[in-house]
């Protein structure tokens, strides 16, 4: 049986309007000279944009197919509203430039000036890609409710990496510090090999009322690959 993994971490790419790895600002943006100092500030920071600021995969080669695995981080960079249903397009590519296989993956409620990340596996269609893509597309910018979740209020202890006899889980407790209760969250593990991601996994942890602490299990599928730490980040799920 024949296995073969690549990691390569990738930064976004085609990024649509308003969005650019790392949080650059449009045109539109951009303060003219008769504005104040403390105006471009406030303008810059109120923009409304999702920006994947970081993003990796890797790729396992089996008996059971090609699969991609990949990681993603994204920000809100508003500091006022919520951004609310962004999605990423992952597109495969062959050496020549054509797509292999692309599929969007939509996210959840980021808060304002929040951080969340992703991870999970797309099918390549038997074929090792060149390069994989990333790309995000502006979502609904909502005014946030009292309802609204930072992912401080979801503290997350205990991890650990489990060797199983086929696969390897990642392990933890989640506590919802927040006054709202979470019919379910995503917890999701990113590994990482000299401070790159190189694959994304998440799992679902039901029931997290508030006040609540409860343990969650994150399954690994695949051969991972080489990593030398991980974390795990938990999410409010619709």
């Amino acid at each position: 049986m024949k296995k073969k993994v690549l990691a390569v971490g990738l930064c976004g790419a085609m990024i649509l309007s308003l969005i650019g790895c790392g949080g650059g600002s449009s045109d539109s943006n951009t303060a003219k000279e008769t504005k104040t100092t403390e105006t471009v500030k406030e303008t810059i920071a109120s923009t409304e944009e999702v920006a994947l600021i970081e993003s990796g995969y890797s790729v396992t080669e089996n008996s059971a197919g090609v699969y991609i695995y990949y990681g993603i981080k994204l920000e809100n960079k508003s500091q006022e509203k919520s951004a609310f249903l962004p999605t990423v397009t992952i597109t495969a590519k062959s050496e020549d430039g054509s797509i292999i296989t692309t599929e969007d993956q939509t996210l959840m409620n980021i808060a304002p000036g929040d951080t969340v990340t992703y991870g999970f596996q797309i099918d390549s269609k038997g074929t090792v890609p060149a390069t994989v893509e990333f790309s995000v597309s502006d979502s609904k910018f909502v005014d946030p409710d009292d309802e609204t979740i930072v992912l401080s209020q979801l503290p997350v202890s205990n991890t650990s990496e489990v060797a199983g006899d086929f696969n390897i889980s990642y392990t933890g407790e989640v506590e919802n510090t927040s006054a709202t209760d979470i019919d379910t969250g995503a917890a999701t593990v990113l590994l990482r090999k000299d401070g790159a991601i190189v694959y994304g996994m998440t799992g679902f942890v039901n029931d997290l009322t508030a006040g609540s602490k409860k343990p969650f299990e994150i399954k690994t599928y695949g051969d991972l690959p080489e990593h030398d730490s991980f974390e795990i980040s938990v999410q409010p799920w619709l």
